[in-house]
């Protein structure tokens, strides 16, 4: 035993092990939830097979580690408790021997009240040592850590994870001491707030009190559709006070200028610069005079809702943070809610105004601050986040007195060597040769993987769709070989996901998209609103035909036949459904419809029809027609994994559509409402998850955005020659000079580039940044695979002098 007991952990260095010895560590320490790590030059080989060890190892309590002999160290004994290390030689011998992960042990056992910026490569273990420092401090004795903590991360989904994790955490320290002490915590755990900077400010407002000038009624909105139809009523506005200024732009699709519009609102949203009227923002000057339309129509959308906020007591997450931000509030927060510890992962896409916010924050709190990510990884710029946010913060602290550590984490457990290898590589051409790339020697990672493994990193190829057969077929194998493993297929922008699930079902594959935020916008719904519109008015040909081709009609019309019998008078159209053989079940729907409870409606139509079976059944036909000479197993499954999506879609929204009406009596023309809207503006509901037993036969697809929080075995990139830096891409972006905004935007008018003053100054510089930000992109592509991205690459003779595709980027590190 021990003069001092640990409370959280035990580094042992022991030069010979005896049956005692390895019971006593059991015994005392991890059946007690004290982790412990064995470092020795004596044989393992006689305790590795025992039960218990294995037991601990898997729970992450025990680890052991053989080091080499070294005779200076033959009859050493050395314990260091809870991170402290006395003695340097001997911990640097067993590290640089070993692939114990010290800087993780190092950060996890800093004092409780160090701030830590922890730079933290790819693959690095950067959660694991995020949940291994609470579990430090609850045993170093902070007890109501989790009532006076906050866990700040990038996405919804990534709280949730992290959440879990820590519940899991707990667990298996309960499986392995049986200590109540574990069950108390994770319970605990529901008090500590784990959630996205918007939450998180959410929360601080309601712990400041409801306080003028902005009381809350419900829950931050974002008013998205609403800015889209002041948008349209300013122009409309303002075609009729400048006819003449707004000439240039008759043309153009006011659909176009509104998003362009909402492209710029947003950007000045990120800033939480909130209404023009409170800050200096210039626009500068263009050769069609699109600033002075931009700054009325803005200045419009702000004024008029400013006073629908007013009038509502509704309001978005800048006019919290806006108010948040005075001092006076943030002294009241100390009261209201004693913030002691704060965590923001991915910090690297926080942006400037959200850091001076969070140093508003500390300042007003005196909480400790621990942030992680990786500068390499920063990649929302568009949304005004900054890769020096890290260097931002440190700065103003230590301007405070304030003392702060930073730990660079850069032994990589996730991918193999040879490809760490070649991202060691392109790292460093991409950091010399990309003013925009930060990269230094801390970024050179080092793989914890074996090194026998066989799999060869970047790997090119014609791995895409293209024009010539040979193409295809070298696609086509590509996927025959990667089928039912686990592969992403990762792309740059939002459209090219649809591109490709659509060119791998041309060859029999399929695709599992990410259901964030699309199950307004999935058949289930899309199909009930239609037999709803049709409910409404049966008498219209579109949402008649609609529905006869939908899952909920028999289909049996083809667009062809239409056409063939085609007549101005559009009643040719009913007449032809008429003769169809569920005429008359419809009929009798539509009746019952003005006289019974919707609900009751829909779910008899449902029973009757099964639409999910039909649905199913009409994919499993097409497919087999379209793919004769291919074994149907895999279709069967796509059949099956399809039908239950639809059916659980079905379900889920009935849940939502009854919660909506829970107060109210359903209709059928609220009914359409709340699907209309619903459907045009929501953007959070998921659908939920199959588990893979109904989706183990696809291939992944996403943006690199949404690949983000995930790792895969294998990832393909097929958009590697689209063009990083061309005149059809449309760029905003704000900077700062004397204290005043400015904004800079180019983008295409028809067949004219509209670039304004601002952005021609700053272009050169612009044009680099870009650069560096699809560096960055193209880093956390390649960085979340454990075996082998397959680059698509063809034969070229040329080779850019300046790098502006992905490809050229590659090619940097040959």
């Amino acid at each position: 035993m021990l003069d001092q007991q640990p409370k959280h952990s035990l580094f042992i260095f022991r030069n010979h092990l005896t049956d005692d010895f390895i019971e006593s560590l059991l015994d005392d320490y991890v059946y007690n939830g004290i982790k412990v790590y064995l470092f020795t030059m004596d044989s393992l080989k006689e305790y590795e097979d025992w039960d218990e060890w294995k037991e601990a190892k898997k729970r992450k309590l025990f680890g052991w580690w053989k080091v080499p002999y070294q005779t200076d160290y033959q009859g050493a004994s050395v314990s260091f408790i809870d991170g402290k290390v006395t003695n340097q030689q001997i911990y640097d011998y067993v590290c640089h021997h070993t692939d114990f992960p010290s800087k993780l042990y190092e950060a996890e056992h800093s004092p409780a009240n160090q701030h830590l910026i922890i730079s933290a490569g790819a693959g690095t273990g950067k959660t694991t040592w995020m949940i291994e420092r609470f579990l430090f401090l609850k045993h170093m004795g902070m007890e109501d850590l989790f009532f006076h903590s906050a866990f700040i991360t990038f996405t919804h989904q990534a709280a949730i994870k992290i959440r879990q994790r820590i519940i899991q955490r707990f667990r298996d320290y309960y499986e392995v001491t049986y200590q109540p002490i574990y069950l108390k915590w994770i319970d605990e755990v529901k008090h500590l707030h784990i959630s996205t900077l918007s939450a998180f400010v959410e929360t601080l407002f309601e712990k400041a009190g409801i306080h003028q000038p902005i009381p809350v009624t419900e829950k931050l909105r974002s008013f998205r559709k609403r800015k889209k139809e002041l948008m349209f009523e300013a122009i409309r506005e303002y075609t009729q006070v400048s006819p003449e200024a707004f000439r240039p732009f008759t043309k153009t699709p006011r659909e176009n200028l509104v998003e362009l519009l909402l492209k710029m609102n947003e950007l000045l949203e990120c800033q939480y610069l909130g209404s023009l009227f409170h800050v200096k923002l210039h626009f500068g000057n263009d050769q069609v005079g699109f600033a002075p339309l931009a700054k009325f129509v803005l200045k419009y959308v702000h004024q008029h809702l400013e006073t629908e906020k007013k009038e509502l007591k509704q309001w978005e997450i800048q006019d919290v943070v806006r108010y948040l931000e005075r001092m006076v509030v943030m002294k009241r927060l100390k009261k209201k809610w004693n913030l002691r510890y704060l965590l923001i992962d991915e910090f690297q896409d926080v942006s400037p105004v959200q850091v001076d916010f969070l140093f508003r924050l500390q300042l007003a709190t005196q909480c400790t601050l621990t942030i992680t990510g990786d500068a390499k990884q920063s990649m929302y710029r568009f949304h005004g986040t900054e890769y020096t946010s890290f260097s931002a913060l440190k700065k103003r602290l230590i301007q405070q007195g304030e003392s702060v550590t930073t730990i660079h984490f850069t032994k990589n457990y996730r991918n193999t060597p040879r490809l760490v290898q070649q991202l060691n590589t392109l790292v460093m051409k991409w950091g010399n040769q990309l003013a925009s790339f930060p990269a230094s020697i801390y970024d050179q990672l080092q793989s914890m993987r074996p090194i026998g493994n066989k799999n060869k990193g970047i790997v090119f190829g014609p791995f895409a769709m293209g024009y010539a057969e040979s193409e295809n077929q070298a696609f086509r194998q590509l996927l025959e070989q990667l089928r039912g493993t686990d592969t992403a297929i990762l792309v740059r922008f939002d459209y090219q996901i649809q591109e490709v699930i659509k060119q791998c079902e041309q060859l029999g594959f399929f695709c599992e998209r990410s259901r964030l935020g699309n199950f307004y916008r999935s058949l289930p719904v899309r199909e009930m609103y239609i037999l709803v519109r049709f409910l409404l008015f049966p008498e219209n040909p579109s949402f008649a035909y609609a529905l006869h081709r939908s899952s909920y009609g028999v289909n049996t019309l083809s667009n062809d036949q239409l056409i063939e019998q085609f007549e101005p008078d559009q009643k040719v159209i009913l007449s032809l459904l008429e003769k169809q053989p569920d005429f008359i079940y419809w009929r009798q729907m539509q009746e019952l419809a003005q006289r019974k409870p919707i609900f009751s409606i829909l779910r008899m139509i449902i029973k009757d029809l099964s639409p999910h079976e039909v649905y199913s059944q009409r994919f499993l036909t097409r497919m087999k027609t379209i793919h004769p000479n291919r074994d149907i197993q895999d279709f069967v499954k796509e059949a099956r994994a399809r039908r239950m999506e639809y059916q659980m879609g079905v379900e889920k929204l009935f849940y939502l559509l009854r919660k909506h009406f829970s107060k109210s009596a359903a209709t059928l023309y609220g009914m359409e409402r709340v699907l209309r809207k619903y459907m045009e503006t929501d953007d959070q509901e998921m659908l939920d998850p199959l588990s893979t037993e109904y989706t183990g036969h696809r291939f992944h697809v996403m943006t690199i955005q949404q690949a983000k929080e995930n790792e895969f075995d294998h990832v393909i990139l097929p958009y590697t020659y689209d063009p990083l830096v061309s005149d059809s891409r449309t760029v905003v972006f704000l900077h700062k000079e004397n204290e005043e905004w400015r904004l800079n935007y180019r983008f295409l008018l028809s067949s004219l580039l509209v670039r304004n003053t601002y952005f021609m100054e700053r272009e050169p510089q612009e044009m680099k940044e870009i650069l560096g930000e699809e560096a960055r992109l193209l880093y956390i592509a390649l960085t979340r695979v454990r075996k082998q991205v397959f680059v698509h690459a063809i034969e070229e003779n040329k080779r850019s002098n300046l790098p502006n595709t992905w490809m050229d980027l590659l090619k940097m590190g040959e």
